[in-house]
């Protein structure tokens, strides 16, 4: 009985670790400006900002308005480049602290996410493959903010 029991314990173990790691599919910038108008918000191509620098990583930069708060959609060349620049994002994030903070993390090799409350500013960085989603608000707006990353599956 009790190797049944054990068995059927560690079944379930394999179960639920192999769905956390589930791969995450990454949406394209169609895709992003299609599902943000489709809920009622202006997407506005970003992408010269960063001018025609030929050693430029990032490939289109679209910016969501929300009302209030903005949502950045980063596309890059790479997922390599994605990463390093998710770390960049993550630190400016944490860099924000004042006061009490929670935080919360993940990492997979397909998908990342930093979310950081603080201070009352809510921050959030996501990253699929190549691309990113990054938010920063009041933590009043952290219903929204969830809408969005369930929205855009991020």
């Amino acid at each position: 009985m009790k190797r049944i029991i054990c068995t059927m314990l560690i079944l379930a173990m394999v179960i639920s670790f192999s769905a956390c790691g589930q791969s995450r599919e990454a949406i394209s910038a169609a895709e992003f400006t299609s599902r943000m108008t489709d809920a009622g918000h202006t997407v506005e191509d970003a992408t010269h900002i960063f001018g025609d620098d030929p050693d430029s990583l990032l490939i289109t930069y679209l910016v969501a308005d929300c009302g209030e708060f903005i949502v950045e959609f980063l596309v890059y060349e790479t997922v390599e480049h994605a990463r390093l620049v998710f770390g960049i994002i993550r630190r400016d994030i944490e860099d924000m602290r004042a006061g009490a903070v929670s935080h919360s993390d993940v990492n997979t090799a397909n998908f990342s996410r930093y979310r950081q409350t603080s201070g009352g500013q809510l921050g959030v960085v996501s990253r699929i493959g190549s691309t990113i989603v990054v938010m920063v608000t009041s933590s009043d707006n952290r219903d929204e903010v969830d809408a969005v990353l369930d929205l855009l599956g991020y």
